[in-house]
Formats: structure tokens, C-alpha cells, sequence
């Protein structure tokens, strides 16, 4: 009778110390019959040198052929254990989520439960939320996401974000051991059409700026000093309503994005420009204090009071700009396609076009990857090549 299993090799990286070596082994899976690879990390990337790794590897090895030799089966020992309580896809997306509540911000939490939901809607109506999350096979991902484009025409940007997501949750728990593949990795993301951002023309910018400094009221001053906000630092508008008077550090030239308010959950400074520098003079903040929020309410500490628009301990309300600057947009008979978020496009185009540094506005715009900033930009409708202009003739 053949064994259920192949021994344990090591996987060295090619002598990489840089990247995880780790040590990988399979066994037939009780479920689909199949041999399926699972990894032993341990401690093995504690070890600096190639010598000491091989050498714990090897005592692993050993370790896991002793056992495999006496009849030991992960996957029984799995059942038993159960990940810490955590078996069926429905109990999986449940624990999931309570971990990411603890992780990240709330709205990203409800992204995440929104699409895992709607997953494990489908799942229930063809009785897979009680099976073993193992069973889940990239046959039933590509259902899934078939039936989404059929059902609820789904768009392509939604199908891959939701690919994206869903491939987050199953690689979590194959890191886990819950799991030997990653079955949403079988599913293709589809391509996507470049979104064309709205940017304000010079004379947008005027005739809004002087539609506001004419105002000459407490409420559109402060509408118009935060979105100088907006376009001198490129942060979104619910991190700049967030903004307390301390995270202004005029001592190094920079303002802090707290984590609980950064997109990515992590604080990240961000310069001030000469343009912001004065916006800031001219706000009088000096004897404030500073724990309140620039953009407050006036210190009454009652929301919705905003009579006398201040710093205070309290920020305004989450859509209390946008609607007020809405009805201005309005007044001005903007399209609906003139948004707030258009003062962030409208100055990485000025950025842009004054020196095409891809590396400064990757950083302004805090992307983690450079890709990031060029998908962006091309949606700007820029990253021509003007060397073109003066191609030679034949």
C-alpha cells in the first residue's frame, strides 16, 4: 500500500537569506484525495547564516518523518483542533472579520464585511457555508464570480476588488494551516477601464475662490481654508477633518497623519508647502489648544453648532463640508462630476506639469508603489511622452 505522504524537503530559496525558507512536505488530503503541500516555518528565518538553517532545518526534517512514520495525519490533527474553533466558511468569515475589526479602520471593516457577506450568501444558497473550508475549490470561486457578472452585472473594478478581498481571506487562513491552496488564486482579475478624474481650470479655481473670499462669511472661510488644506497636501478629506492642532509640527516642516485617521493605519508625515504654510499663519493657531481639531466647531463642542466655525475638541460632522460645498458647486452651476476630491487631482496636474518628478508626487501622495502613482496619473490624462513633439522627419 503506498504511503499518504511525500517527506520533507527544504525549500532554501536558492541560498537567499533574504526570503522565508521554510521546510514543505505532502499529505493526502482526506477530503479531495489529493497529496496537498504543507510548510513548516518554525523557526527557521531566526537563523542569520545558511549553515545554522540548514541545520534546524534538518532537525525538522527528522522530526516530521519520525512522525509521519508513526502514522501521524495533519489533517486529523486539524480536525481536532479546528484552527481555534474555526472549521466551516461561515465560521471562518465570522472570525475573519472580528480580526479585521481589530486592525483596521471601521470603514474598510465594512468593505471587507460587505463582499465576504455577499460570499457567503451565495455559499448558503448551495449549502457550502457548514462544509470544511478546505472543500472550497477554485471550481466554487469562479462559480461565484461568474454568477456576480451575471446577476449583479458587475462591473470590473468590483469584480477584482472583490477578487482581492476574497483572496485576502483565504490567504490569511492558509498561513493559518486551515487550508493547504488559496482557491480564489485560479480566478483572473479582469481588465479595467482607466478612470478619467475631473480636475478645476484656473478659471474654476477663481471662480470659486472668489466666490468664497466674497462670501465674506465664518463658514465659507472655513470651507476655503480646508480645501487649501486639500490641495496644498494631497490628503483626503476625512484625514484633514481629523487633523488635530498638534499634528502640525512647524519644527520639521511637516503635518502627521494620525494612524486612526490614515487610510493605511499608520501615521505618515506629510509636507508643508510654502502655499500651506500660509493658510496655516493665517489661521492663528499659536494659542489654541492643541488637542483640538482644526477644522472644530467653534470650542462649543456641540455637533451641528456652527455658527462661529473654529478649532475645537470636537471635528465637524463626516459630510459637513461636502454638502455645504455642494450647494456652493451649485450655486455655480458645477456639474456633479466637481467634487471636493477634485482639489487633490487638480494639484497633482499643477505638480506634475512643473517638473514630472514620478518619485516626489509618490511620495506626496503617500503611494507604497510606484505603479500606483502612474495608474493615477494616466487617469489625469498625463504621463504623455512629449519627446515626441520633436521626433525627427524623414
Amino acid at each position: 500500500m503506498p504511503k499518504p505522504y511525500k517527506e520533507p524537503v527544504l525549500f532554501n530559496a536558492k541560498g537567499d537569506l533574504t526570503a522565508r525558507w521554510f521546510v514543505y512536505y505532502s499529505y493526502v488530503n482526506p477530503y479531495t484525495g489529493k497529496l496537498e503541500r504543507i510548510k513548516v516555518y518554525n523557526d527557521i528565518n531566526k537563523f542569520k547564516t545558511k549553515k545554522e538553517r540548514v541545520d534546524f532545518a534538518r532537525l525538522i526534517i527528522e522530526g516530521i518523518n519520525e512522525k509521519l512514520k508513526n502514522g501521524y495525519n495533519p489533517f486529523a490533527e486539524q480536525s481536532e483542533q479546528m484552527a481555534g474553533g474555526v472549521y466551516t466558511l461561515k465560521e471562518a468569515v465570522d472570525a475573519y472579520l472580528t480580526l479585521k475589526t481589530e486592525q483596521l479602520r471601521s470603514k474598510t471593516v465594512t468593505g471587507y464585511k460587505s463582499i465576504l457577506k455577499q460570499f457567503e450568501k451565495w455559499a448558503s444558497n448551495r449549502y457550502l457555508t457548514d462544509r470544511p473550508l478546505r472543500e472550497m475549490s477554485r471550481e466554487d470561486i469562479r462559480d461565484y464570480f461568474n454568477h456576480a457578472r451575471k446577476e449583479r452585472n458587475i462591473s470590473a473594478t468590483t469584480h477584482n476588488t472583490d477578487l482581492t478581498t476574497i483572496r485576502a481571506f483565504f490567504s490569511y487562513w492558509k498561513e493559518e494551516g486551515l487550508i493547504g491552496i488559496n482557491p480564489a488564486n485560479g480566478v483572473k482579475r479582469l481588465r479595467e477601464e482607466v478612470a478619467t478624474h475631473v480636475v478645476y481650470s484656473d478659471d474654476d479655481i477663481t471662480k470659486i475662490t472668489h466666490y468664497l473670499n466674497e462670501s465674506d462669511t465664518p463658514r465659507a472661510k472655513q470651507l476655503l481654508q480646508f480645501i487649501r488644506f486639500l490641495y496644498y497636501t494631497c490628503i483626503r478629506p476625512k484625514e484633514i477633518r481629523m487633523l488635530k492642532i498638534k499634528d502640525i509640527r512647524l519644527a520639521t516642516n511637516t503635518i502627521l497623519i494620525p494612524a486612526l485617521a490614515a487610510k493605511s493605519g499608520r501615521s505618515e508625515p506629510v509636507d508643508i508647502s510654502p502655499g500651506l504654510l500660509d493658510v496655516i499663519n493665517s489661521m492663528d493657531l499659536t494659542e489654541t489648544n492643541p488637542d483640538w481639531y482644526i477644522f472644530g466647531n467653534g470650542g462649543k463642542g456641540v455637533a451641528g453648532d456652527y455658527a462661529d466655525p473654529r478649532p475645537g475638541p470636537k471635528p465637524v460632522g463626516v459630510n459637513y463640508f461636502s454638502r455645504y460645498y455642494r450647494e456652493v458647486l451649485n450655486e455655480l452651476n458645477f456639474s456633479e462630476h466637481h467634487t471636493m476630491y477634485a482639489w487633490k487631482h487638480t494639484r497633482n496636474v499643477h505638480l506634475y506639469m512643473q517638473d514630472k518628478d514620478l518619485l516626489r508626487l509618490m511620495r506626496h501622495n503617500r503611494h507604497t508603489d510606484p505603479k500606483i502613482t502612474m495608474k493615477y496619473l494616466r487617469g489625469l490624462g498625463l504621463l504623455i511622452d512629449t519627446r515626441l513633439n520633436d521626433e525627427r522627419r524623414i
